[in-house]
């Protein structure tokens, strides 16, 4: 059963951390396990912790080792060589509910009944303070959590984890310098009058500092350790980069300045943590450009920001009326004073300059690698990235490379590779030439809600019954990364991979080649649908881009019923379409684009549910799913008006999900299907793409190999005809006999019918496993598959970056 549970890391957790810290304090850090009598087993999965040092008092962020003596108290042998794994599972305080899982320790040995093994177990606390219970378990990678089996578990163990000591420093460092100002603002003797007005003539600067100082460690506490950039001298030179043109200012002006600059930057520290807290990575310069998008995303920024971010406005609260009340009795700094302030920070402030020039002279930061950005958080710091960041991305547009000879035929030379991977071939090629195509890509749809029964009774009855006259691709994972709907018009539409922070606002106008451009020149009238604002992900400039003659957006439609999500409800969207669908010249190409739901699914309007969901009513999975219900009806009464004016029998109707529903965030959700696995946990996020022929031509296949939404494009192409070889596309012809191939991510994950790839996995390099029994296997044997990924991220890269698509293309067909 799915409940909302409170949040750890609210101010009423807090409290309560706060009273049971003495507690545990007299008590002791350490918790020493006393065995329990040896005992016959009672079932199959079953374990006591012998012995070993388990630690009471954490800190976020501060990981740390115990070693644990286990015994076998079942009837099976617990095989080694990583099938059962030891690890704790943090239990909120308001509850059952797992909050967060731990680090899995697997047992490197065979452990027979009765017997035991030390196991060396990490414990690294969760990403909020506050009061928990940890609750140790093993897992059976066949058969799941012991405790599900054994009658007598381990019990659950208190442990209070507290803010990071950096966190409290980000905090109480200015105002602790606000607060001494005040007392010594009038100094009590001659002997300490000079030392205090010369802190008081330089305490804007002062305070600035430690506020710009302190305030990233908000965002860093949420990062793995190993991107935090530490006490480095370049990150105490960026702070001084920042404040050397303050000391040009007169002292009051100076002074508003100053706090416009620390309010500047805990605005910059608090987009970047709600950023990461959704796409668990940080934003480049490029996202300020859809900055505008916020108000949009009111809801999603609602549910992600938390009480404790209210900290970042304290000091800025507090420093208001004490450089107010310092401004009205202290004079400016006299000469001297200032020239030496300014000689110092322009002194700190070298290494960055250091580090800018490298970084402008040699576009380091224009790279494609995953988790760059982290990456570089780490070396120059928050602000120091950032500014590195757009500063490259400046001069990189205003001195932009020409494309070399060498990576031109390195380009060419991929799309000659894997063309016969895109060749139209097979029975199915041309079957569906000259018919109309309508496109639909269902906002958040993913592939276990078609198959789901809740209570018994489907949630989409009506798409369960339609894809059994369906060509059907089941294992079509989501490559979207962080542009979200607009990645995956852009994934879909023109078959690449969207490497960068968001195609619609980097490359609005490049020279795409995408599935409309091909149709259009083979006469077909071509138009996209939305019903919300064009100027929402730049849809106004990017679908124009990828070949659409025409473009609705909001102020097409109506809104006749109850509005979902951002926009129209699916319903009345798909019904106003109709008579747009009948005006049209055919043959035609339609892109219809719906938006009933929409992450963090909080509600749902009552009166467009249709059913009951149980237990799972009122929560987001809950609204998520009525979501779904809502576009299974509506399509059935689009199938119907369509076959009512004739449309249907000369129209082939092809739907996918534009993306993950981002539901794997909520620790309830993993619970519910089960997903504490990482590679079950990418593997569910697969999204469904079926495609419907006229009935003369219906054609009923079920593909379960793996697939991309890059293979959009090429597959239904090669349905109506159009040969996909000769055009620059990434994706692959699903309609091939054998449709092999590697599935790579934007952020250098993979599958394909062998292994699995997850970068940058539980903080280490990454993680292989098998692709179908999913078992953890060496990762030198994803070392090839991980080299073909970069290749393939590359090649989009320069296609990209030089507006190479197009021209791919023409080079293609000619070379025929």
């Amino acid at each position: 059963m799915l409940l909302p549970r409170r949040p750890p890391g609210s101010l009423s957790t807090l409290l309560v951390t706060l009273l049971v810290s003495s507690v545990l304090a007299c008590s002791g850090s350490q918790s020493r396990d006393r065995p329990r009598p040896t005992s016959q087993p009672t079932t199959t999965y079953s374990f006591s912790i012998l012995e070993g040092s388990l630690p009471r008092l954490l800190f976020v962020g501060r990981e740390r080792n115990a070693d644990l003596i286990l015994r076998n108290d079942g009837f099976n042998d617990w095989e080694g060589e990583r099938t059962f794994f030891f690890s704790p599972r943090w239990l909120g305080l308001w509850g059952d509910q797992v909050v967060e899982e731990g680090f899995r320790t697997p047992l490197k040995e065979r452990v027979a009944p009765g017997a035991e093994t030390l196991v060396a177990v990490r414990i690294k606390p969760p990403r909020s303070f506050g009061l928990y219970r940890v609750k140790w378990d093993l897992q059976s990678e066949q058969s799941g959590w012991f405790a599900q089996f054994d009658r007598t578990p381990e019990a659950p163990r208190w442990v209070l984890v507290l803010p990071p000591v950096e966190l409290f420093l980000a905090v109480l460092l200015p105002c602790l310098v606000l607060g001494t100002a005040i007392l010594i603002h009038r100094p009590a003797s001659s002997r300490t009058a000079g030392v205090a007005v010369a802190y008081l003539g330089l305490l804007d600067l002062i305070w600035c500092a430690t506020s710009l100082l302190g305030k990233p460690y908000v965002l860093y506490v949420e990062l793995a350790p190993k991107f935090w950039p530490g006490p480095k001298l370049v990150t105490f030179s960026v702070v001084a980069f920042l404040l050397l043109p303050l000391c040009f200012l007169p002292a009051r002006l100076r002074s508003v300045a100053a706090w416009l600059l620390a309010a500047l930057g805990a605005l910059v520290v608090w987009a970047q943590v709600i950023y990461f807290r959704f796409f668990l990575d940080l934003a480049s310069s490029v996202a300020a450009l859809a900055g505008r998008q916020a108000t949009d995303l009111g809801a999603t920024i609602d549910f992600l920001a938390k009480p404790t971010d209210l900290w970042l406005a304290f000091d800025l609260l507090l420093a208001l009326p004490v450089l107010w009340l310092l401004s009205k009795s202290r004079r400016d700094a006299t000469g001297g004073r200032r020239r030496g302030v300014n000689l110092v920070l322009a002194v700190l402030a070298i290494p960055f300059f250091l580090s800018a020039a490298k970084a402008l002279t040699t576009g380091q930061l224009q790279g494609r690698r995953n988790l760059q950005n982290l990456r570089a958080v780490s070396t120059y710091g928050l602000y120091g990235f950032q500014l590195l960041d757009a500063g490259t991305r400046i001069v990189g547009r205003w001195r932009q490379p020409a494309v070399t000879p060498e990576e031109l035929d390195r380009v060419f030379a991929w799309f000659e590779e894997t063309r016969p991977q895109r060749e139209i071939g097979g029975a199915t090629a041309g079957l569906a030439e000259g018919l109309n195509l309508i496109a639909i890509q269902v906002e958040s749809m993913q592939e276990f809600v078609v198959d789901l029964d809740v209570e018994g009774v489907a949630v989409m009855p009506n798409l369960r019954r339609l894809r059994e006259s369906a060509l059907e691709f089941s294992m079509v994972l989501d490559q979207t990364s962080r542009g979200r709907s607009s990645a995956g018009d852009f994934v879909a539409l023109a078959s690449m991979l969207p490497v960068g922070e968001s195609i619609a606002y980097e490359y609005p106008k490049n020279d795409y080649y995408s599935i409309a451009h091909a149709l259009s020149d083979r006469g077909y009238t071509t138009i996209s649908a939305i019903p919300y604002k064009g100027s929402f992900w730049n849809r106004q400039a990017t679908h124009p881009a990828y070949g659409f003659e025409t473009n609705l957006f909001r102020s097409g439609f109506e809104r006749r019923g109850p509005k979902v999500g951002w926009g129209i409800n699916d319903r009345d969207f798909l019904e106003q379409m109709v008579p747009v669908l009948d005006a049209l010249d055919e043959p035609f190409f339609a892109w219809l684009t719906t938006l009933s739901v929409h992450y963090p699914y909080e509600s749902f309007p009552s009166e467009l549910k249709s059913r009951s969901m149980g237990d799972l009513e009122g929560t987001r999975l809950g609204n998520y799913l009525h979501g779904m219900s809502l576009f299974d009806r509506a399509l059935e009464e689009l199938a119907a008006r369509l076959e009512d004016n004739g449309l249907l029998d000369r129209t082939v109707i092809a739907i996918w999900g534009d993306h993950a529903s981002g539901l794997n965030r909520d620790q309830d959700f993993v619970d519910y299907f089960g997903l504490e696995r990482p590679a079950k946990k990418f593997l569910f996020g697969r999204v469904p793409f079926m495609i419907w022929l006229p009935p003369d031509r219906s054609l009923r296949r079920l593909e379960t190999a793996p697939a991309g939404q890059v293979d959009i494009a090429p597959t239904l192409l090669a349905l109506m005809g159009v040969d996909p070889g000769d055009l620059a596309l990434m994706g692959r012809n699903l309609l091939q006999e054998s449709i092999r191939g590697r599935v790579v991510h934007p952020q250098g994950r993979w599958v394909d019918s062998e292994h699995l790839y997850l970068s940058q996995f539980a903080d280490r390099a990454g993680a292989c496993w098998t692709s179908t029994t999913r078992r953890a296997v060496p990762i030198p044997r994803c070392e090839a598959g991980s080299e073909d990924a970069e290749r393939q991220l590359e090649v989009v890269f320069l296609v990209l970056q030089h507006n190479l698509q197009a021209e791919m293309s023409r080079r293609l067909a000619s070379s025929d």
